[in-house]
């Protein structure tokens, strides 16, 4: 891997890190400010659901999206299957 592409994906890790920790920060103070206000109604879990869905898509990204290296796993595939393939 060229030390380019490298830096992008520990770019994208690190970018992924701090949204994960503003979501925790965040709605951990959402979390407070329901139970203290409003306790009978769990309004807070909008929030925590929907940002955490956009977390997970965030995580993928970061540790499993790195297109480059998917491209040339299914080239290689494809290319097994030409090779085995009888004419």
């Amino acid at each position: 891997m060229k030390d380019e592409h490298l830096r992008r994906m520990a770019k994208r890790r690190v970018e992924f890190r701090d949204h994960l920790l503003v979501y925790i920060i965040v709605n951990a103070i959402l979390i407070g400010i329901n139970m203290w206000t409003v306790p009978g109604f769990w309004w807070f879990l909008f929030p925590l659901v929907f940002w955490g869905i956009g977390v997970a898509f965030h995580w993928r990204e970061a540790y499993h999206g790195d297109e480059e290296a998917r491209v040339e796993r299914e080239y290689r595939k494809l290319k097994s299957e030409v090779k085995s393939k009888p004419k």
